[in-house]
């Protein structure tokens, strides 16, 4: 089960706002009658709009002038996915790994982009995990779009657009 909740954390070596910290990210919270996504926002027959509440450049300002702590050095808001019942342990190492791949990139001055995350392991059964940026999640994103297939057939369709027959993706369905 993921729940989403935003943590507040201050940078202990006190950088503030010289540092260029990872953007962490879900979206707005929410109350329990509230929709991430908004497909109502569309006609029936078309795809759900989907809508962010608000950016996380302006969620993160708007709680910095809201918060009696927003002027210390080193303030941020962290939004995190936290998982419970799942195992984190090889998704911390593979974020490992793709963090220093990143860093090789970035030495090597290659035209490569990677978005390293990080992922918190706080036992064998739960951990936090870094979302990216004014994104939805692949949860969020099944369940409001009836149109919505895979990545992989997405993947498909975008690198073969005049294939009008898609049969070994008919599973999907």
């Amino acid at each position: 089960v993921d729940e989403r909740r935003d943590v507040r954390s201050t940078d202990e070596d006190g950088g503030g706002e010289d540092q260029s910290p990872s953007e962490w990210s879900i979206g707005s919270p929410l109350s329990d009658n509230q929709s991430f996504l908004q497909p109502d926002a569309a006609p029936a027959a078309a795809a759900p709009v989907i809508a962010f509440r608000e950016r996380w450049a302006d969620k993160q300002d708007r709680l910095r002038r809201l918060s009696p702590y927003g002027t210390l050095p080193g303030w941020r808001v962290v939004p995190v996915i936290v998982k419970s019942h799942d195992d984190l342990r090889q998704e911390q190492f593979a974020a490992q790994i793709i963090a220093q791949c990143h860093h090789i990139f970035v030495d090597a001055q290659l035209p490569l982009s990677l978005r390293p995350y990080a992922v918190l392991a706080t036992s064998a059964t739960s951990g936090l995990i870094e979302a990216v940026p004014d994104t939805v999640s692949l949860d969020s994103l099944k369940k409001n779009d009836p149109d919505y297939k895979s990545l992989l057939y997405d993947l498909y369709q975008f690198i073969y657009p005049s294939q009008g027959s898609y049969t070994c993706f008919e599973f999907l369905n």
